[in-house]
């Protein structure tokens, strides 16, 4: 080592003192065991969301992971600990580890280490894992935790709400909600009515169910939880679809003139999934015959028939699905009635001379069908009662009891003339053969 000084003449002794140089980097080497020994610890923070929706999930069980080691601990030498937290989530879905106890010996000699971070799953939900490292986290660092929704099976059943009847082919859509998350499915109801869906929340809310079918009015179910519907209280998920009943309009005019006949007794028969359903309806000034909703379901299929004194009885011919029958033109919903036909009109048929003054009375004593006639000849008790009236059919029907003595007999003759049933009655003498009487009336 060298060391330079100024020499000065007047000074003629000079006293030199050497000095041993100190080497600190040996301090050093010595006080690193001591370094490794300090103990830290940090503050980590992790936060459960919904992976759809980034909504906090508050009440999660969350694990945290990592090892512990130190130079010397608890009378050992170079420790390596596993260490297992568990805690649960506030109600910012929020779980707090705080004072995880690391070392300088860790940082240095297991900074590579990693810290496992996970929820427990229950019956909503289930967890990602986060690895990461544990050294790379610093204190305050919040670790974001993505927890899924869980799903499950859950069905519901269509049926037509009048006949009870399962309806296949039912479309039905679902939204779901959980945690601010929506989900939407949608299925086909199958031979028996019902409809399963996979992707249901379990620990969700069923925001809207809609069930729709051709010729049926909508139905749908609304904010119910996945637990009142896996009660099912009050069979709520039974969705009874109402049939659409539609208008209907038909006309009926006379055969032969093409003019519209009014008062016409008109049948409308009805065909609802095997279900016959008569409605009767009578045609108006315009021979117009209506149906209402209540009449005339969407899906069903109809067949017309109508009446009236003096026509044949007419129909539309077939068998018509009530949505073709109500959009047909006019000319298809309509049918006409034959007029029946009549013979010319005919005269009284001639009486014999005397006869008119023998016709004594025409006395109604039955209100049901029939009444009759007393034709009394002479002053005597002897006579012929001609009981008029028709059957169940409408036909015209005779009676006769006959009072006529030995000495007389009758001969009844029935015609038809016009809409009317013309009797003659002959009475004959049988003391001269010669003596006759012919009377006759019309049966009503």
């Amino acid at each position: 080592m060298k060391k330079n000084f100024t020499f000065e003449k007047e000074q003629l002794n000079y006293e030199i003192q050497l000095r041993r140089k100190r080497r600190w980097w040996w301090l050093l080497l010595l006080l690193l065991p001591l370094l490794l020994l300090i103990r830290l610890n940090k503050d980590v923070y992790v936060k459960t969301v919904d992976a759809g929706s980034h909504t906090p999930i508050p009440g999660t069980a969350v694990t945290f992971q990592y090892n512990k080691r130190f130079l010397y601990d608890r009378g050992r030498f170079f420790t390596n600990e596993a260490v297992r937290l568990d805690k649960i989530a506030d109600s910012t879905g929020t779980a707090s580890f705080i004072h995880l106890q690391y070392s300088v010996y860790s940082l240095i000699f297991g900074g590579g280490s990693n810290a496992i971070v996970y929820a427990a799953s229950n019956k909503c939900y289930t967890s990602d894992t986060i690895i990461t490292r544990f050294h790379g986290l610093r204190d305050g660092d919040t670790l974001t935790l993505p927890m899924h929704a869980l799903f499950t099976e859950l069905d519901f059943k269509v049926i037509d709400k009048d006949d009870l009847q399962p309806l296949p082919d039912a479309s039905v859509r679902l939204i779901t909600e959980v945690s601010g998350m929506q989900y939407f499915d949608s299925a086909v109801t199958d031979p028996n009515g019902k409809v399963i869906f996979t992707h249901f929340p379990r620990c969700g809310r069923l925001v809207k169910l809609v069930a729709s079918l051709d010729g049926y009015y909508p139905d749908s179910i609304m904010n119910h939880t996945t637990e009142e519907l896996f009660n099912n209280v009050g069979n709520i998920r039974l969705l009874p679809l109402k049939p659409i009943k539609k208008p209907i309009e038909f006309f009926v005019v006379d055969c032969k003139t093409g003019a519209p006949v009014a008062g016409a007794s008109a049948t409308i028969n009805f065909d609802y999934n095997g279900r016959k359903i008569p409605v009767k309806r009578t045609t108006n000034l315009n021979g117009v015959g209506k149906g209402y909703y209540e009449d005339a379901y969407a899906i069903s299929k109809l067949h017309i028939s109508a009446s009236k004194p003096g026509y044949k009885d007419g129909e539309l011919a077939g068998w018509h699905p009530v949505p073709d029958f109500i959009n047909y033109p006019r000319e298809r919903r309509t049918f006409c009635l034959m007029p029946e036909e009549h013979p010319a009109p005919c005269t009284a048929p001639p009486h014999q001379a005397g006869s008119t003054d023998d016709v004594a009375s025409f006395d109604m004593k039955n209100p049901e069908l029939k009444f009759f006639i007393d034709y009394e000849m002479y002053t005597e008790p002897d006579g012929i009662v001609i009981y008029c009236g028709k059957d169940t059919t409408g036909a015209i029907l005779y009676e006769t009891s006959s009072r006529v003595s030995g000495q007389h007999r009758a001969d009844i003759d029935m015609k038809k003339c016009g809409g009317s049933t013309w009797i003659t009655v002959k009475i004959i003498s049988n003391k001269t053969f010669t003596d006759a009487w012919k009377y006759w009336f019309v049966c009503p």
